[in-house]
């Protein structure tokens, strides 16, 4: 993929880098498109989701004072490291079985 002369040694290969990344992009927007919408909206200070009328932050104070709100916000890194960690022995172990 790379020369001497520079990144890329022909068109084909600036066509598919460009493809690639363009997919990854789309990817990315496509993901996080509907928490970048509704997280405007979870603190909109109107009741209607429809209207927006200005944010409302004593409703984040309300989110930091009630209990299963703060356990979960302790509980939810615990349980990403631990799915992370099966994720990872259980990808080990397949690639292990692959090669052999």
């Amino acid at each position: 993929m790379t020369t001497e002369r520079g990144r890329f040694s022909n068109g084909k290969e600036i066509c598919s880098y460009f493809w690639k990344n363009a997919y990854l992009g789309l990817v990315v927007l496509f993901s996080m498109h509907p928490s970048l919408c509704s997280l405007p909206l979870s603190f909109n200070a109107g009741k209607s989701r429809a209207h927006f009328t200005g944010f409302q932050s004593s409703l984040v104070c309300e989110m930091f004072q009630n209990e299963d709100i703060m356990q979960a916000l302790v509980k939810y890194p615990c349980h990403c490291l631990l799915s992370a960690l099966i994720a990872t022995i259980l990808g080990t172990m397949a690639a292990v079985a692959f090669g052999k």
